[in-house]
Order: C-alpha cells, then structure tokens, then sequence
C-alpha cells in the first residue's frame, strides 16, 4: 500500500512541467505535490477514500485496496444476478 501512495507521488510529480515546478515551488506547494500520496494521504498505511484507491487501481492495475474494492464490486455483481431460489 506503501508503494501505491509512493508512487502515485512520483507520477505526479513527473507530469508537471518546468513552469509547474516554478509556480509549486515559488507558493511552498512542493511537499503536497511531490510528497503526499493518494488522495492526500500523508501517512502512508492509512486508507481514505475508497474510491481514489480504485480509479487509481483502475489507471495503473497496481493498488491493493483498489484491488480489493473491485473483487467487492465483482462478488455484489455476482449475487445479484444469480437465480433467485
């Protein structure tokens, strides 16, 4: 879970652009967007919300909890179109 938030950092960070850096750095915005992970978590074995752990599990295959929420998803899609008895 630790490397999601790391990396979800990482990524945004290496999608700004120079001027971007500029602007970030010139307001002190620099630990929020380089250092804070998914949906701006700080401490990074906490979860939040569930749905940014999923788009984030959705764009990059690669989130645990957003892994978990789509076996949730697929298990209520499943009982709800079985027979009923």
């Amino acid at each position: 879970m630790a490397q999601s938030h790391r990396e979800y950092a990482e990524q945004r960070w290496k999608m700004m652009t120079p001027h971007d850096v500029k602007l970030v750095s010139s307001r002190g915005w620099e630990f929020v967007l380089r250092d804070v992970g998914i949906a701006g978590i700080r401490e990074f074995t906490n979860v939040k919300c569930l749905h940014t752990h999923y788009a984030h599990y959705l764009a990059t295959g690669n989130n645990l909890i957003g892994e978990w929420v789509q076996q949730l998803l697929d298990s209520a899609a499943t009982e709800r179109t079985k027979e009923p008895k």
